[in-house]
């Protein structure tokens, strides 16, 4: 049996194998693209594989982080144009709507720093918080729904894709728990 050399790492693999099976990488003769890093569905069988896959997901999971800074950001933004559009019409009404906006930001950026330990569960409590909003948003006044739909969409999408990048990250680090055995603990 032909057997192929990882460029990566060394290791022989069977010809016509896609990836290798020491570091997880793709080897080239199966990818015209060259090399890629194989996350969540293979996990590679040496420890400087897994840690080549863990770095890529590490990357992913840090979406989550971003994403709520991001979101936190938009709130500041909106607090302060909001307020400064109230507060000629209703002084009263733009103090509360900058101290809640101001408020969600402060919670945003605690979940982003959250996110940097935990992707998984900050990203969760990120997209519920804003769907809560959204809604509540949406009982007060029914045609909010209309006004900014694209960034709303487009903010729900974004924590989405971190709750996303959250669960390939647990199930990368479940599975590397698994594959290290109880002497690991």
């Amino acid at each position: 049996m032909a057997m192929a050399k990882c460029p990566h790492c060394g290791a022989e693999n069977a010809e016509g194998s896609a990836f290798c099976a020491g570091c997880g990488k793709a080897l080239p003769s199966a990818t015209p693209t060259g090399p890629r890093v194989v996350t969540g569905e293979a996990m590679a069988a040496t420890s400087a594989g897994r840690s080549v896959q863990e770095d890529q997901l590490r990357k992913q999971a840090k979406q989550a982080c971003i994403a709520l800074f991001a979101v936190a950001v938009l709130q500041v933004l909106a607090a302060l144009l909001l307020s400064s559009v109230l507060r000629e019409s209703n002084p009263r009404a733009a103090s509360v709507v900058l101290a809640v906006l101001l408020v969600l930001a402060a919670i945003y950026t605690g979940l982003g720093f959250w996110a940097r330990v935990n992707p998984l569960p900050a990203a969760i409590v990120g997209l519920v918080l804003y769907v809560s909003l959204v809604v509540l948003d949406l009982v007060a006044d029914p045609s909010s729904l209309a006004r900014g739909w694209l960034i709303k969409l487009l903010i729900v999408i974004v924590l989405a894709k971190a709750v996303e990048a959250g669960v390939k990250y647990r199930q990368f680090k479940a599975q590397a728990g698994q594959s290290a055995g109880p002497a690991a603990s």
